[in-house]
């Protein structure tokens, strides 16, 4: 009887170090597939930002192993409507080539890997890994598109504490200025390190500490509002002592360590209230591997394998077959401006960053007294970095809307037309400068970057190419009104408006 019940354990422990093996190669399938994503993924994993990855990678590597005993005793069977998933992400992976949002194309390739698991394996396998899949999806670096919001947060933490407490202060956009110096809340005072990398930690010390996903689900969000809330009263702290000190302290690389050392306090915190809180039972037992674990098609996992496979290829053959939208300097081009001379070189004190561009045009003129200064870019074929929208681009000085300079105005072309622009007016060495910016994907104005991205997903959803252009107007002035410098601009864009 132990002899047979030795070969059934034997059996099950084999059974288990095999499914673990199948999951191993489908992930490497998936990274296969989308190699070219996974590789930007291991550059920004590189980042001071993203470099908790190379901790978490291993430990949800580790989970998946721990679980090989509670997965022999888990029916295998194929979920074959998972292929349907599957297609939607491949498609969604090409709409985000298409239009360079690397965020969601990383977030795609990473979801692939639990997907394909799912389909092959079935829903039982993939639930009892769960959270081995959960905290690998936390690798995923897409934490940057939370960078603007969390530094206005910052800011407003920071100036809530300073007028809590009497301190006089001086605010425009994400520039304050104290008694004792300005103060700028930049990206990389966002939080985003803190916010990342604490959740992180919760996510992994909650699943030790608590057997319910609700109690786990508040610590992780309480971990989370500590750490924002932390980052604002940092930014505080920093500003008030550089301040008083007259910037002798906490305004140069010291404030960084002070960042690291409040950082460290923080964590210790909230760890001990998941131990002080920590549920006290025991997990629940595993799976008898003494059982006689269900029997398998390894038939049909292969095939269900291979149709997986098969259907994310679907998305790197889109996109090697996409076409190009036909931007040309033939078709785009500079407008003639009534009562101004003809488009010369670039003459304003400040000039668009624009990387990558099919076309690019941009001039200025001298319109009785008034400098106009246009800009149209345009983009064929969209990789990462090269753009419209994202990687370094601004069709404006990103100091202007961090200042608070950029409000969004209805621009009205005529009586019947009109769309919404950015407008940003700027005063410098004595010159007034008004300044108007709006992108358009096939013909559509809009001053959203989410817009941009939605439009032009949808064209790659149709296997159209997107038209996408950036327009820019600023005129400036040492003696015209405001007034008289919007109807100038207005001019101008109308102008645009009736070469594209």
């Amino acid at each position: 009887m132990s002899t047979a019940v030795g070969n059934v354990a034997t059996h099950a422990s084999r059974r288990g170090i095999a499914v673990e093996a199948v999951i191993a190669l489908l992930a490497l399938a998936v990274v296969v597939v989308f190699r070219e994503s996974y590789a930007t993924i291991w550059e920004l994993w590189k980042l001071t930002t993203y470099q908790y990855a190379f901790i978490v990678v291993p430990a949800a590597a580790y989970l998946l192993w721990s679980q090989r005993g509670v997965l022999t005793a888990q029916p295998i069977a194929p979920s074959w409507w998972v292929l349907l998933a599957l297609f939607a992400l491949a498609m969604l992976w090409q709409v985000s080539r298409a239009t360079a949002t690397q965020a969601i194309e990383h977030a795609v390739v990473m979801l692939a890997i639990p997907a394909i698991v799912w389909a092959a394996l079935g829903q039982r396998v993939l639930r009892a890994t769960a959270f081995a899949w959960l905290l690998l999806l936390t690798a995923i670096p897409v934490g940057e598109v939370l960078t603007p919001l969390l530094m206005v947060v910052t800011a407003d933490i920071a100036t809530g504490l300073l007028q809590l407490f009497g301190i006089s202060f001086v605010r425009h956009g994400q520039y304050i200025t104290l008694a004792g110096g300005e103060f700028k809340i930049a990206d990389v005072c966002s939080g985003l390190r803190y916010l990342l990398t604490g959740v992180t930690l919760a996510l992994l010390f909650g699943y030790w500490s608590w057997r319910t996903i609700r109690a786990r689900a508040i610590f992780v969000a309480l971990t989370a509002v500590v750490f924002v809330l932390g980052n604002g009263i940092r930014a505080f702290i920093v500003m008030v002592v550089a301040s008083a000190s007259r910037m002798r302290y906490l305004a140069g690389n010291d404030h960084l360590i002070f960042g690291t050392i409040l950082f460290g306090v923080l964590l210790a915190a909230v760890l001990w209230i998941a131990r002080r809180y920590a549920h006290k039972e025991p997990a629940p037992a595993g799976s008898d591997e003494t059982d006689q674990p269900p029997a398998y098609s390894l038939s049909r996992v292969a095939v269900a394998a291979a149709a997986a496979i098969g259907v994310l290829l679907v998305g790197p053959a889109i996109e090697a077959s996409r076409p190009a939208a036909a931007a040309t300097s033939a078709n785009i081009r500079l407008p003639s401006l009534t009562g101004c001379s003809a488009p010369g070189e670039w003459r304003a004190s400040w000039k668009p960053v624009i990387q990558g561009a099919s076309v690019q045009q941009l001039g200025s003129y001298r319109c009785d007294g008034v400098d106009v200064h246009v800009l149209i870019v345009a983009y064929a074929r969209q990789t990462q970095g090269n753009e419209l929208v994202g990687g370094i681009n601004q069709l404006v000085p990103s100091d202007w809307w961090q200042s608070g300079a950029q409000t969004t105005e209805h621009l009205a072309l005529d009586e019947r037309r009109g769309h919404v622009v950015h407008q940003a007016v700027v005063t410098r060495d004595g010159e007034s400068m008004l300044t108007l910016s709006w992108y358009a994907v096939d013909g559509n104005p809009t001053v959203s970057e989410y817009g941009v991205k939605l439009r032009e997903a949808w064209s790659a959803l149709t296997l159209d190419a997107p038209d996408s252009r950036g327009y820019v107007v600023s005129v400036a002035s040492r003696s015209s009104s405001l007034a008289a410098l919007h109807e100038q601009a207005r001019q101008a864009a109308l102008a645009l408006a009736g070469e594209s």
